[in-house]
């Protein structure tokens, strides 16, 4: 995670996710961020950027959708006030059935 400058506010932090997870596995280290001694607190707002991963290793639809499901339901426990939930960027090297999904 990277703390970023905004003049606005005190701290913004970006990049909870670590390169290379799946939806599930981000789920895993949100619900860690209110353990006792971890450092990371969510921010009232977050952007949810995720699911390249799970396309590429070629996760079923119903379960991504699910794993999705789980994140923001996590994510809403934490008190955030607003989510933003962004599309993934198009992969370049997902096969013609990956890029149907």
């Amino acid at each position: 995670m990277q703390e970023v400058h905004n003049p606005r506010r005190k701290k913004i932090f970006s990049q909870l996710a670590i390169g290379g997870q799946t939806i599930s596995q981000l789920q895993k280290r949100v619900v860690r961020c209110r353990a006792a001694g971890y450092q990371y607190r969510l921010a009232s707002e977050v952007f949810v950027m995720i699911g390249t991963n799970d396309v590429l290793r070629n996760t079923p639809y119903n379960s991504m959708k699910l794993s999705l499901l789980r994140l923001l339901a996590t994510i809403k426990n934490q008190g955030v006030q607003n989510i933003r939930l962004c599309t993934i960027l198009p992969i370049h090297r997902a096969t013609g059935d990956q890029r149907d999904t």
